[in-house]
């Protein structure tokens, strides 16, 4: 694990095993009536089984000492009547149990994913893909293990343990307190082991989710790798990321293979005493017949759950370590805890007026996007933003957008401030068009309407506006075709086109171009562009692009240096001034690359 990933992960919060298991059951509200159910019924399965222990003793003493043939069938059919009951009491229990457990896995996978909607981009900033992923799947998994199978086995040992406990010392105070201070050195070893093995899960939990990142990082990187002839590097460096997690299941597994099979020992030693001592009693006249049967049956229906408990620990605290691990992830502050939750205006529509009041912006402390930036934009005008890559065009679209919180000044949409209105409001007033388009593995219709309530007939306009219908046409596409994960089968001209046809439906009153045009194909550079100028018409218009064809529609240019707002003016007033900043920025990009410029 590199230590890029151990501060992320030292961050876990950290709870003692009953506050852990606590948390954990925090998730069955809602079934904790057939939670009730079950434990009846698993209790009522131990209390049965041992009236058939205790039966056995007498059906030996009273019955086949005896020679009573007709005492022994009456107590064996009691026996058997007490066992099957037993058997059907634990299978309706157990699945009972499985049904409430499933159900509590469920609302624990409902409140991540929950959850994760609710998180602020600044998480998703600092958080790697695969962590996230893991959190969301693997450690859930891990709990669902636990719920569906760990919990009923767990539960029915430690309600037999306390029920054969309290029969062998109502039959026989002396020897039931002799057999179960018999079994303290096992309890001693299980709760010694219980920390190590708790710190190797937490381990294995860790450097599994680093594995998950790692292979994350080199999948989407992988064009990279393969043009740079890296792949042998990039080996190594999962190969290091996976020598430690085998490290720590290395660890796990040598504390399994000594206190398991040591705990099975402790537990299994107390019965062969008591059959030899309790043997030497009935010889002498100590102990009868039917009390030293009985015993033997009840210890080992006592040796049974000790050796389940002693074989689940493994299980248990690996559930315990991936509550740590859930619980640090939806303790994470929400978007409605970061940006405040005074957003109470509900616009039914906005005009696309847009004013920043001297607005200061930090990531953190330690690095300031954002210094007294101030501008007006009135509505329906076309803004194109140019600066230095780091000069904050994207964090001042960002702040448009609420996606992060300003530090200081005002920041209004239509006269309101931005912080008073409702964020889904104002979201749905924006639409936003990046370079790398996102498309959903989902039918065309689906990715189109993206949520919006639209016939096919308006849909097909749209898309007939836009341009996109020549891609259906050429590609054979319907709106029921499947679009492939990330728009494998569209290229990234068809993807663009799309997104913007998406925007159109979506009909915002502030658009958003982050270099929308950008990495397009020859193909479907003119078809994009001339989308892009429809889509731009009736609204505010915001622009980040390298194309001197785009930033020539636009109004005025804000140009931006180091977080703070340079200069402002149309585009040919700036090129005219031998010394503007712009004109430098300009002229620098035009030796290397006409017609680009700085963006």
């Amino acid at each position: 694990m590199t230590t890029a990933d151990r501060p992320h992960e030292e961050k876990l919060v950290r709870l003692r095993d009953m506050r852990a298991m606590l948390y954990l059951l925090r998730f069955t509200q809602g079934s904790r009536g057939l939670f009730g159910v079950a434990l009846g019924l698993l209790t009522a399965s131990s209390v049965t089984g041992v009236l058939a222990a205790r039966t056995l003793g007498s059906l030996a003493q009273d019955g086949l000492m005896k020679g009573n043939l007709k005492q022994s069938v009456l107590w064996g059919s009691a026996i058997i009547a007490l066992e099957i009951a037993s058997i059907f009491c634990t299978y309706f229990g157990r699945r009972i149990l499985s049904q409430a457990s499933l159900a509590s896995v469920l609302r624990i996978r409902s409140a991540l994913f929950d959850h994760l909607e609710l998180l602020p981009m600044k998480f998703f900033d600092t958080q790697p893909q695969g962590r996230i992923v893991t959190r969301v799947t693997h450690d859930v998994d891990t709990m669902e293990g636990f719920f569906s199978q760990t919990l009923a086995r767990l539960l029915n040992a430690i309600i037999s343990l306390v029920v054969v406990l309290t029969a062998m010392l109502l039959l026989d105070l002396r020897v039931g307190l002799c057999l179960a201070a018999a079994m303290i050195p096992a309890l001693i070893v299980t709760y010694s082991v219980r920390n190590p093995v708790r710190h190797w899960n937490r381990e294995f939990a860790i450097r599994n989710s680093a594995i998950n990142a790692k292979l994350s990082e080199f999948l989407n990187g992988l064009p990279v790798i393969r043009s740079l002839g890296i792949e042998e590097w990039s080996r190594r460096d999962f190969d290091t990321t996976i020598e430690h997690h085998l490290e720590s299941a290395i660890q796990i597994n040598r504390l399994n293979s000594w206190s398991r099979p040591l705990i099975m020992f402790l537990t299994s030693l107390p019965l062969a005493l008591f059959i030899g001592f309790g043997g030497y009693g009935v010889i002498s006249g100590t102990l009868t017949l039917a009390i030293y049967i009985s015993f033997i049956r009840l210890a080992e229906r006592f040796l049974q759950p000790m050796n389940v408990i002693s074989q689940e620990i493994h299980v248990v605290q690996t559930a315990l370590t991936n509550t740590e691990r859930v619980a640090s992830f939806l303790v994470n502050p929400t978007e409605r805890e970061e940006l405040g939750t005074a957003d109470t205006l509900e616009p039914a529509s906005f005009k696309g007026e847009v004013e920043f009041r001297h607005v200061h912006m930090a990531y953190d402390s330690a690095k300031v996007v954002l210094k007294d930036v101030s501008f007006t934009v009135r509505a329906g005008e076309k803004i194109g933003l140019a600066g230095r890559t780091g000069s904050g065009k994207t964090s001042t679209l960002a702040l448009l957008s609420r996606l992060y919180e300003f530090q200081d000044g005002e920041l209004r949409v239509d006269g309101m401030d931005i912080r008073k209105i409702r964020r889904e409001y104002l979201r749905r007033a924006i639409g936003v068009v990046n370079q790398e388009a996102i498309v959903f593995e989902a039918p065309l219709r689906e990715n189109l309407l993206a949520g919006s309530n639209l016939s096919d007939a308006a849909v097909l306009e749209a898309c007939r506006t836009t341009g996109f219908a020549r891609v259906m046409r050429d590609s054979h596409l319907t709106l029921e075709s499947s679009i492939y994960d990330q728009g494998a089968n569209l290229s990234a001209g068809e993807r663009q086109l799309l997104s913007l046809t998406r925007i159109l439906i979506k009909n915002p009153s502030i658009l958003i171009l982050d270099e929308a045009t950008a990495n397009i194909d020859p193909e479907y550079e003119r078809i994009v562009h001339e989308a892009v100028e429809k889509v731009m018409v009736g609204r505010t218009c915001f622009i980040i692009a390298h194309r001197l064809d785009t930033l020539k529609a636009c109004d005025r240019i804000l140009v931006f240096r180091e977080g703070e707002l340079a200069e402002v003016g149309p585009l040919a007033e700036l090129l005219a001034n031998p010394n503007s900043y712009y004109k430098q920025l300009y002229d620098n990009s035009k030796k290397q690359e006409e017609p680009v410029i700085p963006s």
